[in-house]
């Protein structure tokens, strides 16, 4: 980086390529293909969601989060799913050999709106985990804003914590990878800084410097 512009060495980097978001979280998808897929157009990035509520369980293909799904279907946040981590590395790993650019989306706020294929169905939405968060529950149109932007939700911001901590140690060795806080944010600018100052923290851990983006909070 050189003000605020990205560079490749002495030239100037520009990004060029799309996102098919559920590459990591879509159990079964050939992440490897994906990657693949890219080289035809000499495309020099793509961009991932982390955390998924779109991808439904079937024969072919099963929802993988960061954190672990139990066999009642709810989810544990104080566990992480090993299957997500393998599968997120090994997607990196292809990329990184293919030369190409990975944005990975710490949050998504899409996920976090009303709807069946939304809120309803996400980790964090209370009615599908067990850790008692005070999130709000499926049903009757609600939606995940602004309750999971809560810092004062304690043990919200604890699981925050560990998921953010445990996604830069796994990925901060790849000096391909871009972070996107949050896709299509409307939080505030309190939690935008929340976030980054844990990242700030964990940059300093590791004497390294991440590269981390996000639209400018408004509120």
């Amino acid at each position: 980086i050189k003000g605020r512009n990205l560079y490749a060495g002495s030239r100037p980097a520009y990004l060029f390529g799309q996102g098919f978001w559920h590459a990591a979280v879509k159990g079964g998808f050939d992440v490897a293909r994906e990657a693949s897929w890219y080289r035809p157009y000499g495309a020099n990035f793509t961009r991932i969601k982390t955390i998924t509520t779109r991808i439904r369980p079937s024969a072919a293909y099963s929802p993988e989060n960061p954190w672990l799904r139990l066999s009642t279907g709810k989810y544990d946040l104080g566990k992480f799913n090993p299957v997500f981590w393998k599968r997120l590395d090994d997607f990196l790993k292809k990329n990184q050999q293919e030369g190409r650019y990975v944005i990975l989306q710490i949050f998504d706020e899409v996920t976090m709106k009303a709807g069946l294929d939304q809120w309803d169905r996400h980790p964090l939405c209370s009615s599908n985990n067990i850790n008692a968060i005070g999130t709000p529950a499926a049903g009757g149109g609600r939606k995940g804003m602004p309750d999971v932007y809560d810092l004062d939700n304690l043990k919200l911001k604890d699981i925050y914590q560990a998921y953010i901590a445990k996604l830069l140690s796994s990925t901060y060795r790849y000096k391909h990878v871009i972070y996107e806080v949050c896709n299509e944010y409307g939080g505030t600018k309190e939690f935008l800084r929340w976030v980054l100052s844990l990242i700030a923290t964990f940059e300093q851990s590791k004497s390294t410097n991440l590269l981390v983006s996000n639209m400018p909070a408004t509120k």
